[in-house]
């Protein structure tokens, strides 16, 4: 009953304040409609990264891979704009490829192919051609030898390529668009917002004095914590419905099949904002350092986690890459796309293992810093 009556109290005090209304439930429907707008071009995939590149290649005498290679170079500068150019210095085709100023140096062979990109690390562009290049001329590599060793069986080893293609497609829908990406990497950086309305809730109990009320009314320190992580519970789960029903029927954007494990993993991200709210209110000694801390901290959060951002682009830059990967967003966010687009992985249950994980080691954290330097508490 306390309980309860402690609650009501948190819930009326936050719809009182206008500022953390607007903040947690205006800001992040505005957010996810500009960014899905002004990014469209990204993540569809409208913009052609190929267009106005070149590649270098040569051809050796008397290589089997001559005519597929032919046929692909064709097809792929109709298709994206690219520009094919043979040359004869490999040395110097090298280091155009060093500057830049080529996508990659491919040399057809006897033997099959040399695939030659840059020393100072290899560009997004040229890492997607590297791919289509592979896969292309292995396919090629298959037909033929079947060709020369059993012609009779092409048919057989075709159907069989085209079932695996499609098996492998099925998996999930392999894009995500602007809208859908956008929709969850704001909604995780919102939830993680609440951990502003919350620690500045924690301090603000010792600055009012209304911790005094409380304990006459014999609640102690446990339940008033307790009640403002359920605080930051409902306020993620008025979050997600806002942000789920605007973006279904305003930006018709598809959630896909996967909604309860969906609204699980961003349930133990509301769990992790909430905790992280206490942490900092109970440790900070002033108001105004409360949200200094915690936009550092949200911010880099976030920008490991491909709020500002898409995942994929961070994915390309070498250390960085790794690094994100101790951001409890970049498994959620990681596992948003892939349970919205079908990919069976064990994402999710990283994400929420990170998410619960990081909650633990927060609580852990202040239990130290508490018994070592007599931290702060609302008593």
């Amino acid at each position: 009953m306390i309980l309860l009556s402690m609650l009501e109290k948190e819930l009326k005090q936050f719809f009182r304040n206008k500022g953390s209304v607007i903040m947690l439930f205006i800001f992040p429907i505005a957010l996810i409609t500009c960014l899905g707008f002004s990014l469209k071009g990204i993540m569809s995939g409208d913009i052609n990264i190929f267009q106005g590149g070149k590649v270098l290649y040569s051809i050796e005498n008397n290589s089997k891979y001559e005519h597929g290679f032919n046929n692909f170079k064709e097809e792929f500068q109709k298709e994206t704009g690219t520009s094919f150019e043979e040359i004869t210095k490999k040395e110097e085709a090298m280091d155009l490829v060093n500057k830049g100023e080529a996508i990659s140096l491919i040399t057809i062979n006897e033997s099959g192919y040399d695939y030659y990109r840059s020393e100072e690390g290899e560009p997004i562009n040229s890492k997607i051609f590297r791919s289509i290049v592979e896969q292309t001329l292995t396919t090629y590599a298959l037909v033929d030898t079947v060709l020369e060793v059993e012609p009779s069986s092409l048919q057989e080893v075709l159907i069989a390529e085209k079932a695996k293609y499609v098996e492998e497609g099925s998996i999930g829908r392999n894009s995500v668009s602007s809208f859908e990406y956008y929709t969850f990497a704001e909604l995780a950086l919102i939830i993680l917002y609440i951990s502003t309305t919350i620690a500045e809730s924690v301090f603000a109990e010792g600055s009012l004095t209304t911790i005094n009320r409380i304990r006459l009314s014999k609640a102690n320190d446990l339940k008033l914590i307790i009640s403002k992580a359920i605080l930051g519970l409902i306020i993620g789960i008025l979050q997600i419905t806002e942000v789920y029903l605007f973006s279904t029927f305003i930006l018709k954007v598809n959630w896909g099949e996967n909604l309860p494990i969906m609204i699980a993993v961003l349930l133990a991200l509301t769990v992790f904002a909430s905790i992280l709210g206490i942490v900092i209110g109970l440790l900070v000694k002033e108001s105004k350092s409360i949200n200094s801390a915690l936009q550092t901290i949200i911010i880099t959060i976030c920008m490991a986690g491909g709020c500002y951002g898409p995942l994929v682009m961070l994915k390309q830059i070498p250390i960085l890459s790794d690094i994100i990967k101790f951001s409890p967003v970049y498994w959620v966010n990681s596992a948003m796309v892939s349970l919205n687009t079908g990919v069976v992985n064990n994402y999710a249950i990283t994400a929420i293992s990170m998410c619960l994980g990081s909650t633990l080691a927060l609580i852990l954290g202040y239990v130290i810093i508490k018994k070592v330097n007599g931290g702060k508490s609302i008593a």
